[in-house]
């Protein structure tokens, strides 16, 4: 099935970039001897959807033959959020990382971000992800248990 091989591909590729980001975030974040709680978090469901995209590739990629089209438009439609996500908080990290004014890591994250506004919006759209990625990847193992 050509769609999944192409949906393998690309959600292995948004998984190795999520990787890298969370990496960079975590490192961020360790930088700072007393993290607020909430930007470790912010690190652990970052975590939660780069695991997720990496499961889901192998997954896709190992079962391709068995998937479901209807799979591979459920993730579609959660991908370019994903690529959004990571995109945006790549930009960020890099503007944080460059300042050296004295604040709390979520000051700097969201000083980077541009407004506290925008944060609790990359926030809201990172647990919706999570919850859509979990979502997707329970119907592409049902889909691959179907067609066993």
């Amino acid at each position: 099935m050509a769609e999944a091989v192409g949906l393998a591909a690309s959600v292995i590729g948004i998984a190795a970039f999520a990787e890298s980001v969370v990496l960079t975030f975590q490192s961020f974040v360790s930088s700072y001897t007393r993290a607020e709680f909430k930007i470790i978090q912010l690190s652990n469901d970052l975590a939660v959807i780069s695991t997720t995209l990496r499961r889901l590739g192998e997954t896709i990629k190992k079962d391709e033959d068995k998937l479901r089209v209807e799979a591979c438009d459920l993730f579609v439609a959660a991908e370019g959020n994903c690529q959004r996500i990571f995109d945006r908080l790549e930009k960020a990290l890099r503007k944080a990382r460059k300042d050296k004014k004295p604040m709390s890591a979520w000051e700097k994250l969201q000083y980077a971000c541009g407004e506290e506004d925008e944060l609790d919006d990359l926030m809201k759209s990172i647990e919706a992800s999570k919850s859509t990625l979990t979502l997707v990847w329970g119907y592409v193992r049902i889909s691959i248990l179907q067609k066993q």
